[in-house]
């Protein structure tokens, strides 16, 4: 059904047979996402999925902050759910939902499987948690890299999210990586045990 993608860090990974063991890299991950544009590059800085999921983190992280009795074990669980949501990606590339097809789909909940069994993610995922922390994200992002008529489209189609109270944070491509592989491996320990 699928062919093969070359990875950066060299592997040849064959999408329609993947072993979670051999084909998933963090590194490969990081690399992916310090360097893939969102919004299929219609923005009007470029703006990587990198700072996105970091964004999503810094997000989650406001949200939370003036909570009470906020369990960190789970938070850092989710944390690393949001820095991950896109990490399929590293092998598909971010492709816009109007042209993502169910075989698409199917083949990123395969990856998105075979990272976490990688990485010892061994929890279930709050994906309804996710998808409204990702939604806020774009609503940010519709905000502040793309022009009015955009963001107006977006806050109708995600219209159950107020737009978030920060803006997205510029990183670049290699701080971007710096920061996300930064916060990776400082969660590892509290998440994974």
């Amino acid at each position: 059904m699928f062919g093969n993608v070359t990875m950066r860090s060299g592997r040849l990974v064959d999408l329609s047979d993947i072993d979670y063991e051999k084909d998933i890299c963090m590194e490969d991950i990081i690399w992916h996402h310090s360097r893939c544009p969102r919004w299929n590059c219609h923005t009007a800085i470029t703006i990587t999925v990198a700072e996105h999921v970091l964004y999503c983190d810094d997000i989650y992280m406001s949200d939370i902050e003036n909570m009470d009795d906020v369990d960190m074990d789970k938070a850092s669980q989710f944390r690393l759910d949001l820095l991950l949501h896109d990490a399929s990606e590293t092998f598909t590339n971010d492709i816009p939902t109007g042209v993502k097809t169910d075989e698409i789909r199917e083949l990123q909940d395969m990856l998105d499987d075979a990272i976490r069994l990688k990485f010892g993610m061994h929890w279930l995922p709050d994906k309804l948690a996710i998808k409204k922390i990702d939604d806020k994200a774009l609503i940010g992002e519709a905000r502040s890299f793309m022009d009015i008529d955009t963001f107006k489209c977006i806050m109708e189609q995600v219209n159950d999210n107020e737009p978030p109270d920060m803006i997205p944070g510029i990183f670049g491509p290699d701080i971007a990586a710096v920061e996300l592989r930064t916060r990776l491996a400082t969660l590892w320990g509290f998440a994974i045990g």
